[in-house]
């Protein structure tokens, strides 16, 4: 990473076109200290606040809480009052598209709550000859994305006029989450006395993936193009703070699979496998019925972009 830092420093890959569009206000001296210091030093400090916060799950709850209400707050009246018709819808349709985001997340991030346990309890991890360790699996999204990311980059070309609108692709991607969570459950079901094959988590990872970027490669894209000027930043942190609520829910989701054992206790298949076949049947048709829903009122929601959708189908 810090190599990857000089590179792009040096390299100047960007030609400067990231440098702000208000180079007065960075210089300007408050406290004796230019803006651009203070936001260092505060960006440091504020690291060391929230790295002492996260260690309490009660805070971090009702930090996620407060911050989101207050933001959605502000969005409404910023929306209300600073914007026409067309930024204004703009935003609704930006807003809207973040609120499913935080399911899609929260069920995509299972991956390294329940599933990796599920993996670690009920999985026969032996595959393609090889013994797996339970945690080896998370590997298999980023494998899944080097491979796929060129297809469906080359998909989305080659379907031109027709390529799949902003809230169709979000749409298709919680499908895909809730049909990976379906893989699962079918596997459980037809595992009968034994252990799951192995097989089964692999399509699973496969199919989230393909979610994954039918959704994560315009999501910040639709950001920055939805979003009025003024407010970019802020919504880039509404975005994010969207993730982190979903990595939130996504821990509270995975407790339905919750089961109570001691040190060292190796927990029975007959008891785990009904806990996950519930969690994951749960998943499965909270994703599906979502994502079906999403894509029935996509057209609503592409006619709020006023255009813009298609600048992030290019």
């Amino acid at each position: 990473m810090f190599f990857g830092l000089l590179t792009f420093i040096y390299g100047k890959i960007f030609q400067r076109k990231g440098e702000t569009n208000y180079p007065e206000a960075l210089n300007k001296v408050t406290f004796g200290l230019k803006t651009e210091y203070w936001i260092y030093i505060l960006g440091t400090l504020s690291t060391l606040i929230i790295w002492q916060m996260v260690q309490s799950h009660s805070i971090v709850q009702n930090a996620l809480i407060v911050s989101g209400l207050i933001s959605f707050i502000y969005i409404l009246y910023y929306a209300i009052t600073k914007l026409d018709k067309v930024a204004r819808e703009r935003l609704l349709a930006l807003t809207i598209l973040i609120v499913f985001t935080i399911v899609f997340w929260a069920l995509f991030e299972q991956a390294y709550t329940s599933m990796n346990l599920f993996a670690d309890r009920a999985l026969d991890t032996r595959f393609l000859g090889v013994d797996w360790k339970p945690n080896q699996f998370l590997s298999l999204n980023a494998l899944f994305i080097i491979f796929l990311a060129p297809v469906f980059a080359w998909i989305w070309v080659k379907l031109g006029k027709y390529n799949p609108n902003t809230a169709v692709k979000f749409a298709l991607a919680l499908i895909f989450v809730g049909l990976g969570f379906g893989v699962l459950v079918f596997g459980i079901s037809v595992s009968e006395a034994g252990k799951v094959t192995a097989i089964w988590l692999v399509l699973t990872y496969l199919l989230h993936t393909m979610g994954e970027l039918c959704l994560s490669p315009v999501g910040l894209s639709a950001v920055t193009k939805l979003s009025p000027a003024k407010i970019v930043g802020f919504m880039m942190g509404v975005w994010f703070l969207a993730t982190a609520s979903s990595e939130f829910i996504a821990g509270v989701l995975a407790n339905i699979a919750a089961i109570d054992t001691n040190v060292g206790e190796t927990l029975a298949l007959d008891v785990a496998k009904p806990a996950y076949l519930k969690l994951f049947s749960y998943l499965f048709y909270t994703g599906v019925g979502i994502g079906v829903f999403l894509l029935i009122i996509s057209p609503i929601i592409k006619k709020l972009m006023h255009g813009v959708d298609k600048e992030l189908n290019k």
